[in-house]
């Protein structure tokens, strides 16, 4: 995991994974200003090589993933509304 941009709208992550296969990935989290509070959007974007092609065709990525960046944006929340010690 390479942190390789930083600014107050967004931070973007460069992912290389070696299980189940070698693949890299592109992590954005994005700021957005909403009245009194702010939006956190998580994405992750990948290249479409074969592996992907095929995983995309039997697997639910929102299925397999989405429970991870659910709770990933939940300690999120937890974290920024805590006290600071």
């Amino acid at each position: 995991m390479v942190v390789t941009r930083v600014d107050p709208a967004e931070i973007g992550i460069d992912l290389a994974f070696t299980a189940p296969f070698k693949s890299t990935s592109t992590v954005t989290f994005r700021f957005v200003d909403e009245d009194a509070a702010t939006r956190v959007v998580w994405s992750m974007q990948s290249p479409e090589n074969v592996m992907a092609k095929i995983m995309r065709v039997f697997i639910n990525m929102d299925k397999l993933i989405g429970a991870d960046f659910d709770k990933g944006l939940t300690q999120l929340k937890a974290e920024v509304e805590s006290p600071s010690t």
